[in-house]
């Protein structure tokens, strides 16, 4: 014998036939599967009389039929045994040939611990599940996305579902991963994070990604008095270009002074009034003493 197939890849199908080469003519009655063995993880001979050899020429065979043999995943491997066959002279043949090809059909776990750079939620707030990885809101078009993955030997790729547009693929090391993505606009993006295995099974989950790159601006202040008063100042209200996270914005945020005095703005608090206007309070203790 002189070749049989070599597989290299590991499959996520069975494999369905097996060319084998000889380097003389054989007699073909006497190549059937009596000569051909094939295991599974070193386990007991799978063939029977079921399979199919088709010669294509005098020197060249294909084994066919092998579908249903593989009902496993494992390490396989096919030998085909040269004692048994022979030329029209009645030669056995002397050597031995085998492949072997690993069959994997279960598809990775989904990735986790998923972690953004740049957003402002904290991850562990994000619920987090097989195909939803949790919402976040990211302040550039350019972010990390980091995870730890169920095993070794994977791939990452990122996709944004909401454009079509592919991402790339991340770094992995080991059972981790990190890739830098940009996006191509702002607002709500959907980023598909697909985790692939050698034999090409493959496991997708979501990321909602919202992308607000826009710092906010104040727009004006309202109820501060236009003309001299006696009176102290209760509160001010201020209106941002957009709503802001009231958790950001407290009194170490305010300057007051009096005369060109700093005044302490403690007990001075914040809340919002209306979508993007916020009321400054508590100021008639600190604004009672006259000045300016």
């Amino acid at each position: 014998m002189t070749g049989i197939d070599e597989i290299t890849s590991v499959r996520n199908i069975p494999n369905p036939s097996i060319t084998v080469t000889f380097d003389q003519a054989i007699a073909p009655e006497s190549f059937n599967f009596q000569d051909i063995t094939l295991t599974v993880d070193g386990g007991e001979n799978l063939i029977t009389e079921n399979i199919e050899i088709e010669e294509q020429d005098e020197t060249t065979y294909v084994i066919k039929g092998l579908i249903p043999f593989q009902t496993e995943d494992g390490e396989y491997t096919l030998t085909v045994n040269g004692s048994g066959i022979t030329d029209s002279a009645g030669n056995s043949i002397a050597d031995n040939l085998s492949t072997s090809w690993e069959l994997d059909t279960i598809a990775p776990l989904a990735a986790t611990n998923i972690q953004v750079n740049g957003s402002s939620n904290d991850p562990s707030d994000s619920t987090q599940d097989d195909i939803n990885y949790g919402e976040f809101s990211i302040t550039s078009n350019n972010i990390t996305i980091a995870g730890d993955l169920p095993e070794e030997n994977l791939q990452v790729s990122f996709t944004d579902i909401t454009t079509g547009d592919s991402l790339g693929q991340a770094t992995v090391t080991g059972t981790n991963f990190t890739g830098n993505i940009e996006l191509s606009g702002v607002g709500s993006r959907t980023v598909e994070i697909a985790i692939a295995d050698r034999a090409g099974n493959s496991t997708t989950g979501t990321l909602e990604l919202f992308a607000d790159v826009t710092a906010p601006t104040i727009l004006e202040f309202s109820n501060v008095p236009e003309t001299l008063t006696t009176d102290p100042v209760r509160f001010i209200d201020v209106r941002f270009s957009e709503a802001i996270d009231i958790t950001t914005f407290d009194n170490s945020d305010i300057t007051l002074t009096r005369d060109g005095e700093t005044v302490s703005t403690d007990g001075i608090t914040i809340k919002n009034i209306s979508d993007n206007t916020y009321r400054i309070q508590k100021l008639r203790n600190l604004t009672k003493t006259f000045g300016n």
